[in-house]
């Protein structure tokens, strides 16, 4: 009589203990993910920032080289139909790259930082959706955050002249002094200085430790001469 032949599976070379709980970029270790015949490895378990499960192997854990369950990417990338000749496209995805894609040059003052995108601007139709709900974005205008603190959300944006937007806001001048890295407008928050007296002070070339200590100046209001 034949005797079947069965594949003998190996125990995991690593131990899956020293990974759980542990997190890299959008995912947690959360076990041992169930190893078939055919695999070539054994892989962790990890749960997304999504709510959904991929199986990783601890080399890519370890390196960081899978950042999600690919939610993210399917999310900045993913294109429909005709969505990329609109005009609100660009400054969507502009706007997904800002807090979902670590190699974006501004993904620091946005994702890097916390701000996040409410759920329903992720889609491109809901975004395109609120802009109609308040009057959709007029000729020079630009996407701004009331809060600069806050999210991408309904509540918290709108629509200003480009102008305003750059002058106004001045977060894309960040100012480093002991330590500590803060835009223009938060060093004015801070300090309770006016940012347009911050900013000026930046314009004249006036150093750092200067610009956010000296006292400012009070007019005088004498009786007429």
């Amino acid at each position: 009589m034949r005797k079947e032949c069965k594949t003998k599976i190996q125990k995991p070379h690593f131990n899956v203990n020293e990974y759980i709980g542990k997190k890299s970029h959008s995912l947690t270790v959360v076990g041992l993910a169930e190893r078939k015949p055919s695999d070539r490895e054994w892989k962790l378990r990890c749960l997304c920032e999504c709510g959904k499960t991929t199986n990783v192997t601890p080399s890519q854990f370890r390196r960081g080289v899978v950042k999600s369950c690919g939610c993210k990417k399917a999310t900045v990338c993913k294109i429909q139909g005709g969505q990329s000749s609109h005009p609100l496209y660009h400054v969507w995805l502009q706007m997904m790259y800002r807090c979902h894609k670590p190699s974006s040059k501004n993904y620091g003052r946005y994702g890097g930082r916390g701000i996040v995108i409410c759920d329903e601007w992720k889609d491109f139709d809901g975004f395109v959706s609120w802009s109609d709900s308040v009057g959709g974005r007029p000729d020079g205008y630009t996407l701004d955050r009331i809060d600069n603190d806050g999210n991408y959300e309904p509540s918290n944006c709108r629509w200003v002249p480009m102008k305003a937007q750059n002058v106004n806001k001045s977060d894309n001048i960040v100012i480093t002094y002991k330590g500590v890295s803060r835009t223009i407008s938060e060093w004015a928050d801070c300090l309770g200085i006016k940012w347009v007296t911050l900013h000026n002070r930046y314009i004249r070339g006036w150093s750092t430790e200067r610009m956010l200590t000296e006292p400012v100046k009070r007019k005088s209001h004498t009786a007429g001469a």
